[in-house]
């Protein structure tokens, strides 16, 4: 009997201590994105995130050693929720050019809210550690497997030829995209020229993938 309470006890403070790491959690995330979108990223120190949260520096960074960790977090997030409600609000029959120009327009629309962010992140992504490309590059890969799904909607309509290689194609599709966000963050296009990359540029990988098989 002794046995028995000491053992639910134990799984009631085991839950207690989850629900309590769970909260920290949500409330760094809530203070974080408003003082990122407040003061800006790089205003923000995390002292204030701390400070904010209730929290001392040391358990903030026992959840993100470093700020920027914390940004890749919150963007990782945002990013995942824009578009998976984008990809699964897709109408079957939309055109593949016109399905990746409406996926893409909100996530355009997130970044253009902060650029500040977009360059922070950016640079950010790039200039890591391997580890913290690993997390951001699981969430880029399910990304780019769901643009495939669109493609192979295109193969069953018809719009793109049968032997197309389906998860190259929505690396390319994403390719388009990426290369188009980092010269729109390096002030190559404006906004709507960045539209007029990817349309251009998703179109012409369209027009690639049609036709008949080469049998040579």
């Amino acid at each position: 009997m002794f046995k028995n309470e000491h053992a639910q006890k134990e799984r009631t403070t085991e839950s207690r201590r989850e629900r309590n790491k769970r909260e920290k959690l949500e409330r760094i995330e809530q203070v974080a994105r408003r003082q990122f979108k407040e003061r800006g990223y790089g205003q923000t120190t995390t002292r204030d995130i701390a400070d904010a949260a209730e929290i001392g520096t040391g358990t903030l960074f026992v959840y993100f050693p470093e700020k920027l960790d914390l940004l890749l977090h919150i963007v990782q997030q945002d990013l995942v929720s824009i578009t998976t409600r984008e990809l699964d609000a897709l109408p079957g029959d939309l055109p593949l050019v016109e399905a990746c120009m409406r996926v893409f327009a909100p996530v355009l629309d997130y970044w253009e809210e902060d650029l500040e962010r977009a360059r922070h992140f950016a640079r950010g992504l790039l200039f890591t550690t391997p580890e913290r490309r690993m997390i951001m590059s699981a969430v880029t890969v399910g990304f780019m497997q769901r643009l495939g799904q669109v493609a192979a909607a295109g193969i069953e309509r018809g719009e793109i030829r049968a032997d197309a290689p389906i998860p190259l194609v929505g690396h390319q599709l994403f390719g388009v995209y990426f290369f188009g966000f980092m010269n729109w963050l390096s002030g190559f296009y404006d906004r709507p020229g960045l539209e007029v990359h990817l349309r251009m540029g998703f179109e012409l990988l369209v027009r690639g993938l049609q036709g008949e098989t080469n049998d040579r």
